[in-house]
């Protein structure tokens, strides 16, 4: 079985291309730790998905405390090609 990959960019350590799936990555909180986590800031920090779907871009924000907080009420299982911004909140 072949691993999907997502993108990771914005405040953390190591952005870039990650595989997920079976044995990799599945979950956001998941992609976030495996990116070294977010870069200490004293500004609050969103986290932004865009996703394909059938019907076009999806676009999913999440305040990144709401993620820390409570990970199983807000963290989402990552699909093939998804891009996550992780940016201060404006």
């Amino acid at each position: 079985m072949s691993l999907e990959q997502v993108v990771l960019v914005g405040q953390v350590h190591r952005p870039g291309k990650y595989e997920f799936g079976v044995g990799a990555v599945q979950k956001l909180s998941e992609l976030i730790e495996a990116a070294g986590g977010v870069i200490p800031t004293e500004k609050p920090l969103l986290i932004e998905l865009v996703r394909r779907t059938p019907g076009g871009l999806r676009r999913i924000s999440l305040d990144y405390n709401l993620l820390v907080e409570s990970k199983s009420n807000h963290d989402l299982f990552l699909r093939s090609n998804d891009r996550i911004a992780v940016r201060f909140r404006r």
